[in-house]
């Protein structure tokens, strides 16, 4: 954050949840889960743009931290994402109808400092897709 505000670049930061989680969950407890995010982690990892970083957001789902972005074109990145996990090939014993996401997009202000109050915003948004039926954006 600090070097994206020095250089006057755009800080975005998409909170990705696995919509389908709590079914394999309650199916296969965290091996059910790991079957789950695995291929989207694999995924994630060879769809993001250079320079960007991906980690886990806790159980739930991904974090990714995109420079250069501004929110508009962070939203549309994150569309590509989302549509990419729901092309991907995955068991149907695993996941009968797919994987997809819910996807947080936030920006950080030009003054932000508050690592955990951006990903708050983002966390956030990504529940209001989750709750609004998922496999959707919100910012």
């Amino acid at each position: 954050m600090d070097s994206a505000r020095l250089k006057q670049h755009p800080l975005s930061l998409l909170y990705l949840v696995l919509d389908q989680l709590p079914a394999l969950r309650e199916a296969g407890g965290e091996v059910g889960a790991v079957s789950g995010l695995r291929p989207t982690a694999d995924l994630l990892r060879e769809e993001i743009a250079y320079g960007d970083v991906v980690g886990r957001s806790g159980p739930d789902g991904f974090l990714l931290i995109s420079h250069g972005k501004r929110l508009l074109e962070a939203r549309e990145y994150a569309e590509r994402l989302r549509a990419a996990v729901t092309r991907l090939a995955i068991d149907p014993r695993i996941a009968p109808s797919g994987l997809s996401l819910s996807i947080g997009v936030a920006q950080a202000g030009p003054d932000e400092r508050d690592p955990a109050g951006l990903i708050e915003q983002a966390r956030r948004a990504a529940q209001i897709a989750a709750k609004n039926g998922g496999n959707q954006i919100f910012s």
